[in-house]
């Protein structure tokens, strides 16, 4: 029997209107509670089932009311679980859990119901049939931890079990897989053929790796495997037993006009290995990084073959991107300059500026000019870095004037390398550069980098000194041993 404080709580959900609009009855309620694709209950605190409604009873062969006056644990004799969820439901928790019944998953929603004292008199329970949710939700999380081609692992949940592994003992080791030639096989057979060398290679690295190794596929051409293994021997035997299945041919059956054609495709791969000894303090993205590095040089040497990751891998990683984001960043003129004045000791007024290449990249960050100068001083790229120094240089110089004292304006120096003072269209470049912004030639000063300064070829330089700019040395550390090498124009 329904009690007059559950119906009353019943009738509290239905609609309010506005003054002189139709109001819900309880009666109303009661059918509209019949209609829910849900079950609504009430027990009391025997776990006697006081209230039974819903179109979700009938999945479960009941009908609405039918289950009024009886105990739960009479309808579900074999389910002892259900003795801990109605006891916390009877002692006025109000929780929501979900319960398997029938084959189906419901989330159930506990409320405790007061009579009209206030006491405690039972439980409100409103279960919603939630399988087809849950399976779908079970379902898109599967595809996220596995890899829709090989059926190994993805990307993200290798990533989430090594964190785990590093987290727990701090002993792993990821070894990185390239196949050498796999876009030839796409390229050649289509992408279908590409799945299918995907997933023959799969089971080949799962059966020549340990029971517990982690497997998983990393991109269009890339394996992942951590093992929790330190010993080198085995690492290698591991690498040289994948190494031996890479370079198995591979036979696929492709999809023609004229039917089903047998083809063989020859492979092999590159292996990079990193252990959590190679760092001070292991992650995950470290470990992945190393080992892709190290994949990489073993793919630069010829491939099909294995390397173990070394820091000299970093630095030779750092050069290359260095060396290629560096030509970007000039050609897009990403490059600017900063000022450094020099001042005179006697009156500590400002006698000039030396004109500093900087350079800050999106990705790498604020790059020392020792670095990126390093790699392109012997390359023609030196020379289109000079040219935009020494435009922003000469342009900053002229504005300077205008605040300058007329007896003693303010020189701005730029550095030159050894590459350049080879090149006999420098004196021109430098002389129409002027020209162009107008400083005068006097207040223009040279600076040799200290890879020029051992037998630089000045002659290149002799035009533009006999029009007074000058040339300076440029380490102070230097500037006794080589004062005989430090020239000015006449008008000094």
């Amino acid at each position: 029997m329904v009690s007059a404080s559950t119906l009353a709580q019943l009738d509290s959900w239905s609609p309010k209107f506005t003054p002189g609009s139709l109001a819900v009855s309880p009666i109303r309620v009661a059918e509209f509670l019949r209609a829910v694709p849900a079950i609504v209950f009430a027990v009391d605190l025997d776990a006697m089932i006081t209230f039974s409604s819903g179109a979700g009873l009938r999945p479960l062969g009941f009908e609405p009311d039918q289950l009024v006056g009886r105990s739960i644990f009479d309808i579900y004799p074999d389910r002892p679980d259900f003795r801990d969820e109605f006891a916390r439901a009877t002692m006025g928790e109000e929780f929501r859990l979900q319960t398997r019944l029938n084959g189906r998953i419901f989330d159930t929603q506990y409320t405790p119901l007061f009579d009209e004292r206030g006491a405690l008199e039972g439980s409100l329970g409103i279960c919603v049939d939630v399988t087809d949710l849950v399976q779908a939700q079970r379902s898109q999380r599967r595809l996220s931890l596995t890899d829709s081609v090989t059926g190994l692992a993805s990307r993200t949940h290798v990533e989430t079990l090594l964190d785990t592994i590093l987290t727990a003992t701090g002993i792993a080791t990821v070894l990185v897989v390239d196949i050498d030639g796999f876009r030839d096989v796409n390229d050649t057979h289509g992408h279908a053929a590409g799945d299918e060398v995907l997933r023959q290679l799969g089971v080949r690295v799962s059966d020549v790796l340990p029971a517990d190794s982690i497997i998983g596929r990393f991109g269009g051409d890339q394996f992942a495997i951590v093992v929790q293994e330190t010993d080198t021997n085995r690492l290698i035997g591991y690498a040289e037993d994948l190494l031996t299945q890479f370079a198995r041919p591979l036979q696929l059956s492709l999809a023609v006009d004229g039917g089903p054609e047998q083809a063989e495709v020859w492979l092999s791969a590159s292996i990079g290995i990193a252990g959590a000894a190679t760092c001070s303090t292991p992650t995950t993205s470290s470990l992945l990084a190393h080992a892709d590095g190290a994949a990489h040089v073993a793919k630069g040497s010829g491939g099909g073959t294995y390397k173990f990751y070394s820091a000299d891998h970093d630095r030779s990683a750092r050069r290359l991107s260095v060396s290629t984001r560096i030509r970007r960043a000039i050609a897009a003129g990403g490059i600017t300059t900063e000022f450094q004045p020099v001042v005179r000791i006697q009156d500590r007024s400002i006698a000039g500026f030396e004109a500093l290449a900087r350079w800050t990249d999106p990705v790498l960050g604020r790059v020392s000019p020792s670095e990126f100068i390093a790699l392109i001083e012997t390359s023609p790229l030196i020379d289109d870095l000079f040219e935009t120094v020494l435009q922003q240089a000469l342009s900053a110089a002229l504005a300077w004037q205008s605040s300058a004292s007329a007896d003693r304006p303010a020189w701005v120096s730029v550095n030159l390398s050894a590459r350049q003072l080879q090149n006999p269209a420098l004196p021109d470049l430098i002389l129409r550069t002027v020209s162009e912004v107008g400083l005068p030639t006097d207040l223009l000063s040279f600076e040799l980098t200290e890879t020029a300064i051992i037998e630089p070829p000045i002659r290149s330089l002799i035009a533009p000194c006999e029009q007074s700019a000058r040339l300076d040395s440029d380490s102070i550390s230097t500037i006794s041993a080589w004062a005989t090498r430090t020239w000015h124009a006449s008008a000094n």
